[in-house]
């Protein structure tokens, strides 16, 4: 059983000054995130204090991220906004505000909020990744490009970074740059020591519509089995998977001096297409290939 706040009481330590125990609430906190009983008594403390020190800006953010903790957004904003009067320079209390605003719907609002943390630490990758993210759900990818490219220059070889680096390269048909960025992200999946990186199997690196399909490029960074998908492009119907267009190999294609074939499986059949490559195909190519064989095969499976 892990550490149990069990009281909402908790109590101030004679002579530990207000900014250190605010800090020590939150960091408590953040250990305790699964655990909402928890988050309220350690709220509760927060609340407490502001109430003795309302100009402690520390326990105004500490009580903003963890009313963030318990998804209480529009709440948190408010906490947030009062750190920034008392303190304009609070740079995580500027981030995390837009965090606030994303969370509630308001990208426009978290954007404007982000700049303002880059221009307070132009350092702040998480900020600079954050401005790209809603870049790319606005569509731009140009904008989000350049500024995942600026988060990349910040921290080198991010595994999350270095994903949403190829989706828009792949998404502006940049497909010289996307090859590189392609050995990029796999490099950063095998340098990475996050136990939750190495557990991702596969991630979607490209999205195209062919008609009223939606088709999601999946690549496989560990290929297992025989035959092994390399590449999976999952075609989806108002969300649901219909089939998917493979690259596979396999031990007999290597036998018959092929490396991979482009198969269809739904799920009844399993089906080779004449589609086949002594070596990796560039995605531009392989992308041409798959829209056709989509096209075709959804189109037989309405007759």
């Amino acid at each position: 059983m892990g550490p149990v706040v069990s009281s909402p009481r908790v109590r101030y330590r004679r002579g530990v000054a207000r900014r250190e125990l605010a800090l020590d609430l939150l960091a408590l906190a953040l250990s305790e995130r699964e655990r909402p009983l928890a988050l309220t008594s350690i709220l509760q403390a927060l609340d407490r204090l502001t109430t003795r020190r309302p100009e402690d800006a520390d326990a105004h953010y500490a009580a903003g991220r963890v009313l963030l903790l318990l998804g209480r957004a529009q709440l948190a904003m408010g906490a947030f906004r009062v750190v920034t009067r008392l303190r304009p320079d609070y740079v995580d209390a500027h981030y995390y505000e837009a965090v606030a605003h994303s969370l509630i719907g308001y990208p426009d609002e978290a954007l404007e909020k982000l700049y303002r943390v880059t221009e307070l630490d132009p350092a702040h990758a998480d900020a600079t990744f954050d401005q790209g993210q809603l870049f790319l759900a606005r569509g731009d990818l140009v904008a989000a490009l350049e500024r995942f490219d600026a988060a990349d220059a910040l921290t080198p070889g991010d595994f999350a970074i270095a994903r949403k680096r190829l989706q828009c390269l792949l998404g502006l048909d940049r497909f010289a740059e996307a090859a590189t960025a392609r050995e990029a992200l796999r490099a950063a999946w095998e340098a990475s020591s996050d136990p939750r990186v190495r557990a991702t199997k596969s991630v979607v690196i490209d999205q195209f519509r062919v008609g009223e399909l939606k088709v999601s490029a999946v690549e496989t960074l560990a290929p297992t089995g025989d035959p092994a998908v390399l590449m999976s492009f999952v075609a989806s119907d108002r969300g649901r998977a219909i089939f998917s267009v493979n690259l596979e190999t396999s031990e007999l294609l290597r036998r018959q001096g092929r490396l991979a074939v482009v198969a269809v499986r739904d799920r009844d059949t399993h089906s080779t297409t004449e589609h086949a490559y002594r070596e990796m195909p560039g995605y531009n190519i392989l992308r041409v290939a798959v829209r056709s064989v989509v096209r075709r095969f959804s189109a037989a499976r309405r007759r």
